[in-house]
């Protein structure tokens, strides 16, 4: 019987199940296993590590897909509209 691997979700930290295929990805691509309770941080990190990359939270730079929060530009005119507010932001 093979027992759920569950992590925490790098954007909201909320405990998820990593899905069976992936579990089994990251054990050939790294030669760890997952299942073993003797398993240090180190290791327990490269499989975390392989979860998030699998599961689609890596962008193409091979950096965190993490949420980023709006950046707006402080306008001291006290007539400028809320369009051109709301096109002021940049990522």
């Amino acid at each position: 019987m093979i027992f759920p691997i569950i992590v925490d979700e790098p954007i909201t930290w909320k405990k998820i199940e990593v899905p069976v295929e992936i579990v089994r990805e990251c054990k050939e691509y790294t030669n760890k296993d997952p299942y073993n309770r003797a398993n240090d941080d180190y290791i327990k990190l490269v499989l975390l590590d392989c979860y998030w990359h699998k599961m689609g939270y890596y962008n193409s730079n091979g950096r965190l897909n993490l949420i980023r929060l709006p950046v707006y530009q402080y306008e001291t005119r006290t007539n400028q509209s809320r369009k051109d507010r709301r096109d002021s932001f940049h990522f």
